[in-house]
């Protein structure tokens, strides 16, 4: 417990990776029963933080930097959604709220889910089933043991378009469907991003944003810009890819 009532460990105690979640609201009672029913539904979880203010929760993601946020809306300060699109970072995040009306708004800032009061588990659940889909699960083997593949068809207009797999230089995630770009052009697979990493080999595509995966064999660089976000230069295309802070890992010295 912080001098100022924010209930935080230090990531520094964590010895081993984990799957880490921030809880946040103002009602006791509800963030104890929220707090319980992740515990009961995600026991391999750990729970790094359990906040009750606005300025709590933009302090706790920036320093813990959570797998995934679970916040409620309205707080005396501000509200979390007002919160999170004040950040440069993203961050995955369910909202909770018993006002329907944030609905909106939330999805503005690119949410997980939206969870209505009072929460069922198995809506809950549900949730945590779309987080588990779009967060990188620490230690989780799935994608070695994921079918590998050398080609893709996609759609370009009216065409079904064969690519080789190592000419795509990223996959970037558009709803339901995910944006194939190439060196000179791109085209649409009719399945989401999460559904696609599962065909690729993990060390050459690198997963550095929840919507975003890397041909690494296409990358020239990664720096830092004067914002502290770390962007990957591509060999031969313009534009620079954001890392999400929960995937910087991947850029450690060493080789791939």
């Amino acid at each position: 417990m912080t001098a100022d009532g924010c209930s935080i460990k230090k990531r520094h105690q964590m010895t081993a990776p984990e799957f880490t979640v921030l809880l946040a609201d103002d009602d006791a009672e509800q963030l104890e029963y929220l707090s319980a029913m992740i515990k009961r539904l995600r026991p391999q979880w750990k729970i790094v933080g359990q906040v009750s203010t606005a300025s709590e929760v933009a302090r706790a993601l920036i320093q813990l930097v959570p797998s995934l946020a679970i916040l409620d809306v309205r707080f005396v300060d501000a509200t979390s959604i007002e919160i999170v699109k004040g950040l440069r970072e993203s961050f995955p995040v369910i909202f909770v709220t018993g006002d329907p009306l944030f609905a909106a708004d939330a999805y503005g800032v690119d949410a997980i889910d939206f969870v209505l009061k009072p929460i069922r588990s198995e809506r809950m659940e549900h949730a945590l089933r779309k987080a588990e889909a779009l967060v990188p699960l620490p230690d989780d083997d799935s994608q070695a043991r994921s079918r590998t593949v050398t080609s893709l068809r996609m759609i370009r207009g009216r065409d079904l378009v064969w690519t080789p797999l190592q000419d795509v230089r990223f996959f970037e995630a558009q709803r339901k469907y995910t944006r194939v770009v190439l060196k000179d052009q791109e085209g649409l697979l009719k399945m989401g991003i999460s559904t696609v990493i599962q065909y690729l080999e993990p060390r050459q595509f690198w997963r550095i944003h929840r919507g975003l995966v890397l041909n690494v064999s296409h990358m020239a660089s990664a720096r830092r810009d004067e914002m502290g976000r770390l962007n990957v230069k591509l060999l031969d295309r313009q534009e620079k890819l954001t890392v999400s802070r929960p995937y910087e890992h991947l850029f450690k010295d060493g080789f791939s």
